[in-house]
């Protein structure tokens, strides 16, 4: 007697399941379209303000972290991002290690020093 009960308020149970994922599963869907046809979305850390600034073109000529630094550090454009140099450094490694960018030497300056530079 009480495990036909039981099962009954499992059959119970999973029917009012069933019929909340069939309701949610119509917003969720809702919910997805809308958020496909919001504004595309501006990088927001820095390796993918990199990867936009190569994705422009930046990198066609090889920089130095310097030069990526002082990119990103001129707030009139769309990949404007304070942070200290060391971090671009870090990010231009990290972005080299995975294939991102591609590393070459670049001579700098009057005494032909070679830097590191990096290009795509």
């Amino acid at each position: 007697m009480v495990n036909t009960q039981v099962k009954n308020k499992l059959k119970e149970a999973a029917k009012l399941l069933s019929e909340v994922l069939t309701e949610l599963e119509g917003t969720t869907t809702a919910v997805k379209s809308r958020l496909t046809e919001s504004a595309p979305k501006s990088p927001s850390s820095l390796p993918e303000r990199i990867i936009a600034l190569r994705d422009a073109g930046f990198f066609r000529v090889p920089k130095t972290a310097e030069e990526v630094h002082a990119e990103l550090q001129d707030s009139a454009k769309d990949t404007y991002y304070h942070c200290e140099p060391d971090r671009v450094v870090m990010a231009l490694l990290r972005l080299l290690k995975r294939g991102e960018l591609r590393k070459v030497s670049k001579k700098d300056g009057i005494e032909v020093k070679k830097k590191i530079a990096y290009v795509w």
